[in-house]
């Protein structure tokens, strides 16, 4: 992988993060990964990960069951690895629906972002802390 495509995109994930902490308050009619409506209400900016060879990042919500591609940053590790909570859609809506109803699940994963190739950001929500750690 490209040394300046993986710079990129752990700086932009170093200020998704800081957003996130800071839950800033910013309005923008576009939605992007450096400046999107971070709120106490909207407290999580939704990330996809694609690998170098295209496919997205996906991660197991039950052991060998269902998978999501949408994370959100929970912490900033040691050379450009980072921890994310896993989030999914709410059971049983309608596809209009959808990507107004994402939860933020209790199950983590770790993202070496030295395999990450691009990043996808979405319109943000809220994400209750953690009870767990």
């Amino acid at each position: 992988m490209n040394g300046d495509t993986n710079e990129t995109i752990c700086t932009i994930i170093k200020e998704v993060d800081q957003r996130q902490k800071e839950a800033i308050v910013q309005s923008s009619s576009c939605i992007t990964c450096d400046s999107t409506l971070v709120t106490d209400i909207n407290n999580t900016i939704p990330l996809s990960f694609f690998m170098c060879d295209g496919s997205d990042y996906k991660a197991f919500l039950t052991p060998g069951g269902d998978t999501t591609n949408l994370f959100r940053v929970e912490e900033i590790m040691e050379n450009c690895t980072i921890k994310c909570r896993l989030i999914t859609q709410k059971p049983g809506l309608t596809e209009e629906k959808r990507c107004q109803d994402l939860i933020c699940t209790d199950q983590t994963c770790i993202i070496d972002l030295n395999c990450v190739c691009c990043l996808q950001c979405f319109t943000p929500i809220f994400c209750r802390k953690c009870s767990r750690r």
